[in-house]
């Protein structure tokens, strides 16, 4: 497997996965290019009634905080292709992905992010989180209740302006 999405003077990458850890992708790009690169993510926005879907990360940097669930797009993929991919693999539930919803960007410091999130819609299998420690479905004016991901925080603002 391949991961694509990878941007290094304007020019698209391709690099394997099993090399895919983000900070030594980061670092390296930038160490022997100078610049930094672009990854392209994911996340679904799926609302039950009234109610939107967020997961809390259990690992990582960003361990204990909420998010839009998604992820990485990989090579041959396109945006909606991974939503169902990671919402399978993440939660175990088929979706049906929709309209576009937003775009982010979101600078770290090995590089950026444009995480670019989508409406889905839940249509079968039992949600089990495989990846998260918890999951809630939250009413959209209670989310600034919850330590949301700094790179879905627009998301959070564009669902309040609804």
């Amino acid at each position: 497997m391949r991961v694509s999405g990878f941007k290094v003077n304007g020019q698209s990458m391709t690099i394997p996965a099993n090399i895919c850890t983000l900070t030594k992708i980061d670092l390296s790009l930038k160490k022997n290019y100078g610049t930094d690169i672009m990854l392209n993510v994911t996340a679904a926005i799926m609302f039950d009634g009234d109610r939107v879907f967020v997961a809390r990360r259990c690992k990582g940097e960003f361990a204990g905080m909420w998010e839009f669930p998604g992820g990485k797009i990989m090579d041959g993929e396109t945006p909606e292709q991974c939503l169902a991919r990671e919402m399978m693999e993440e939660f175990d539930i088929q979706v049906q992905v929709g309209s576009f919803f937003a775009e982010s960007m979101y600078r770290t410091s090995e590089g950026m992010i444009k995480l670019m999130a989508y409406r889905v819609k839940w249509t079968g299998g039992d949600i089990t989180p495989n990846v998260h420690q918890e999951i809630s479905w939250v009413k959209v004016n209670e989310l600034k209740h919850f330590d949301i991901l700094p790179a879905d925080q627009f998301f959070v603002k564009k669902l309040q302006e609804k």
